[in-house]
C-alpha cells in the first residue's frame, strides 16, 4: 500500500511536470480535488492553466525523476 507521502506531489514537482511535458515555464499553487492532484499554474506573462496530474501518474514520473537527477542509484 502507497503510503500518504508517495501520493502526493508538491509545488516544485508540479512545475517540473509542467515545464518538460508542456515547455510552459510557471510557477503552480495547489488547488482542491477529491482524487487527483490539481495546481493553478501562472507563467510570468500571467497566462495561467490548470494542471491535473493523476495519482496513477505519479509512480512513474518520481521513477523518471530520480533516474533522471541520482543515475548512479536507479
Amino acid at each position: 500500500m502507497k503510503t500518504s507521502s508517495e501520493l502526493t506531489i508538491n509545488s516544485k514537482e508540479a512545475e517540473s511536470i509542467l515545464f518538460n511535458y508542456f515547455a510552459i515555464n510557471a510557477k503552480c499553487k495547489p488547488l482542491p480535488g477529491e482524487v487527483d492532484h490539481n495546481f493553478k499554474a501562472v507563467t510570468e506573462d500571467t497566462e495561467a492553466y490548470i494542471l491535473k496530474i493523476s495519482a496513477n501518474f505519479i509512480k512513474s514520473f518520481r521513477e523518471k525523476w530520480k533516474a533522471y537527477y541520482n543515475p548512479k542509484n536507479s
